[in-house]
Protein backbone atom coordinates (compact mmCIF):
# COMPACT_ATOMS: atom_id res chain seq x y z
CA UNK A 1 0.00 0.00 0.00
CA UNK A 2 1.27 3.31 -0.73
CA UNK A 3 0.11 5.34 1.81
CA UNK A 4 2.07 8.16 3.78
CA UNK A 5 -0.62 9.52 5.86
CA UNK A 6 -3.40 8.52 7.65
CA UNK A 7 -5.82 10.60 10.39
CA UNK A 8 -8.53 8.93 11.77
CA UNK A 9 -9.00 10.54 14.51
CA UNK A 10 -12.30 11.14 16.84
CA UNK A 11 -14.42 8.04 14.66
CA UNK A 12 -15.18 5.83 17.33
CA UNK A 13 -12.88 3.10 16.17
CA UNK A 14 -11.91 -0.09 17.98
CA UNK A 15 -9.58 -1.42 15.66
CA UNK A 16 -6.80 0.24 13.17
CA UNK A 17 -4.97 -2.19 11.16
CA UNK A 18 -1.80 -0.53 9.39
CA UNK A 19 0.50 -3.19 9.20
CA UNK A 20 0.46 -3.17 5.10
CA UNK A 21 0.97 0.34 5.09
CA UNK A 22 5.42 0.21 5.69
CA UNK A 23 5.64 3.68 4.49
CA UNK A 24 3.17 5.15 6.69
CA UNK A 25 4.82 8.24 8.25
CA UNK A 26 2.12 9.50 10.01
CA UNK A 27 -0.75 8.07 11.62
CA UNK A 28 -3.03 9.72 13.91
CA UNK A 29 -5.92 7.46 15.56
CA UNK A 30 -6.63 9.14 18.54
CA UNK A 31 -9.96 9.76 20.78
CA UNK A 32 -11.16 6.70 19.33
CA UNK A 33 -12.06 3.20 21.66
CA UNK A 34 -8.90 1.04 21.01
CA UNK A 35 -7.80 -1.26 23.02
CA UNK A 36 -4.45 -2.28 21.21
CA UNK A 37 -2.19 -1.09 18.35
CA UNK A 38 0.37 -2.97 16.12
CA UNK A 39 2.54 -0.38 14.51
CA UNK A 40 5.50 -3.08 14.18
CA UNK A 41 5.50 -3.64 10.51
CA UNK A 42 5.20 0.48 10.16
CA UNK A 43 9.20 1.01 10.30
CA UNK A 44 9.21 4.15 8.71
CA UNK A 45 6.10 5.46 11.33
CA UNK A 46 7.57 9.04 12.38
CA UNK A 47 4.69 10.29 13.77
CA UNK A 48 2.18 8.64 15.98
CA UNK A 49 -0.88 9.73 17.81
CA UNK A 50 -3.16 7.57 19.74
CA UNK A 51 -4.28 9.48 23.03
CA UNK A 52 -7.87 9.40 24.28
CA UNK A 53 -8.40 5.74 23.63
CA UNK A 54 -8.61 2.54 25.55
CA UNK A 55 -5.33 1.12 24.86
CA UNK A 56 -3.59 -1.33 27.07
CA UNK A 57 -1.07 -2.40 24.73
CA UNK A 58 1.43 -0.77 21.68
CA UNK A 59 3.23 -3.16 20.02
CA UNK A 60 6.17 -1.39 18.00
CA UNK A 61 9.44 -1.62 16.69
CA UNK A 62 10.87 1.48 18.66
CA UNK A 63 10.12 2.97 22.40
CA UNK A 64 10.80 6.48 20.95
CA UNK A 65 7.87 8.26 20.83
CA UNK A 66 6.92 10.93 22.84
CA UNK A 67 4.76 9.61 25.33
CA UNK A 68 2.53 12.36 25.69
CA UNK A 69 0.90 11.25 22.54
CA UNK A 70 -0.04 8.00 23.80
CA UNK A 71 -0.14 7.91 27.85
CA UNK A 72 -3.40 9.54 28.09
CA UNK A 73 -6.16 7.31 27.82
CA UNK A 74 -10.08 7.45 28.65
CA UNK A 75 -11.15 5.32 31.41
CA UNK A 76 -14.94 5.64 30.90
CA UNK A 77 -16.80 7.93 29.19
CA UNK A 78 -16.61 10.44 31.99
CA UNK A 79 -12.80 10.60 32.47
CA UNK A 80 -9.29 10.30 31.66
CA UNK A 81 -6.02 9.64 33.05
CA UNK A 82 -2.81 8.66 32.25
CA UNK A 83 -2.38 5.30 31.69
CA UNK A 84 0.70 4.14 33.97
CA UNK A 85 0.29 0.12 33.24
CA UNK A 86 0.19 0.25 29.20
CA UNK A 87 2.23 -2.18 28.18
CA UNK A 88 4.01 -1.06 25.41
CA UNK A 89 6.39 -4.40 23.78
CA UNK A 90 8.94 -4.17 21.77
CA UNK A 91 9.33 -6.30 19.18
CA UNK A 92 12.84 -6.28 17.23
Amino acid sequence: ANLIYLNSSSNKLTDVNVGLNKILTYLDCSTNNISDLDVTKNTALTYLFCESNQLTTLYSNKDTWNNIFYKTQYTDSLHTTTTDTLSITIII
